[in-house]
């Protein structure tokens, strides 16, 4: 897992108060996202897949979480080749990845 804290640091100190908001909105937005992508490769769709991951691979990235943010590029590039069962090999990695960025999110930046 791995977080840019560097750029945490710089969204906190521009967003001050409304720092924790975002942080609870990016964990609870990117959950349901993830639901979706599990959802497009359950019912194969290639389409909705990449729409799904290439959401929540901006917002990821957005919040520095850059080893999700890869991962969800190729569960993008699965969807828009319509590659299901690379897209299917990738769901254990992308869901790993989304439980350790939310917690180590939770502990930074919620806890207390």
């Amino acid at each position: 897992m791995q977080l840019d804290l560097a750029l945490l640091s710089e969204l906190q100190e521009v967003m001050d108060d409304e720092f924790v908001e975002l942080i609870e909105t990016y964990i609870d937005d990117s959950t349901l996202r993830l639901a979706q992508v599990k959802d497009a490769v359950e019912r194969g769709d290639g389409v909705g897949l990449r729409q799904s991951a290439h959401s929540m691979k901006g917002s990821s990235s957005n919040i520095g979480a850059t080893s999700l943010a890869e991962i969800l590029k190729l569960l993008e590039a699965a969807g828009m080749h319509n590659n299901l069962s690379e897209a299917q090999g990738l769901m254990d990695a992308v869901c790993a990845e989304h439980l350790q960025v939310c917690a180590a999110l939770k502990k930074l930046y919620l806890s207390g």
